[in-house]
């Protein structure tokens, strides 16, 4: 879990180092899903067989084969529509992996018998104090900045390569951008992390996964959200309702509602964004 706040620093490193190659990027790309992914693909891999082993053997397949999708996919509507918005990604995943670690020492405990081998005996009597190593290190580890969870490295690479071409520490600059601005509020969605920022200038900035969306800078698009309105209400020659889809900043939609029109209505896919707008 503490790796994941380096995750944007290795991808620009791996953007630094492909150079513009874009097969040694890919093969960076690589390299880092592994990272995350390998071993935890792998373990879930073995779950199956090994619980259908503690379980009483090939009779059980289809009973812990039934169990296991059951759980997948209550997991995935549970976790993906709801917790995700409640607690945020870095609690769920300690606790599932919470959750993990207490099964494996309740399956390690019950499985190793008098006639077990001796690693599991073994096993029966460590299980505990890894669980309970575990809880302390849960406990310890502290929360992802919300300035990293807004960085954007994989959206605007190019502009971190910029701030760092000339620095001797590529990892400081890169964190000097990051933090140049202040979290005015940081939500986690179903589909992205949403985020308000305010920068010098000042300029207030919505982020959807680290990408610019709105701003309050006249000179960047705040024009641009205010004629998405205006334009259109302008033409037409008696406008009643009007539809905007995306929510964004709600610029767009304040603009619409300077006409004489009776109803706007604004369609959002990710409620975290009406929830992070200040």
């Amino acid at each position: 879990i503490p790796l994941f706040t380096q995750l944007p620093f290795l991808f620009l490193e791996a953007y630094a180092a492909a150079d513009g190659s874009f097969w040694v990027l890919q093969a960076g790309y690589l390299g880092l899903c592994a990272l995350v992914l390998a071993v935890p693909a792998a373990l879930s891999g073995a779950a199956y067989p090994l619980a259908v082993a503690a379980a009483g053997g090939r009779a059980a397949a289809g009973p812990v084969y039934a169990w296991n999708a059951l759980g997948a996919v209550a997991g995935a509507l549970a976790v993906g529509h709801v917790a995700v918005g409640i607690i945020g990604t870095q609690a769920i995943l300690i606790i599932l992996a919470g959750l993990v670690a207490a099964g494996a020492a309740i399956l390690t405990m019950y499985v190793s018998g008098d006639h077990a081998r001796s690693p599991l005996r073994v096993g029966r009597r460590v299980a505990p104090v890894l669980v309970l190593v575990f809880l302390v290190v849960a406990v310890a580890i502290p929360d992802w900045p919300g300035h990293v969870l807004l960085s954007g490295p994989a959206v605007r690479p190019e502009v971190y390569m910029m701030v760092s071409r000339e620095a001797q520490d590529r990892r400081a600059a890169w964190l000097r951008w990051m933090l140049r601005g202040q979290v005015v509020s940081l939500e986690e969605g179903r589909n992205s992390v949403i985020g308000v920022m305010d920068y010098p200038g000042p300029v207030r900035t919505l982020l959807v996964s680290g990408k610019p969306d709105a701003s309050d800078s006249v000179v960047a698009d705040l024009r641009t959200q205010y004629l998405a309105a205006h334009l259109p209400l302008a033409m037409h020659p008696r406008p009643q309702t009007v539809a905007i889809i995306g929510l964004g900043s709600g610029a767009t939609a304040g603009a619409a509602l300077a006409h004489p029109v009776r109803e706007v209505t604004c369609f959002e896919i990710e409620p975290a964004i009406g929830r992070a707008l200040p």
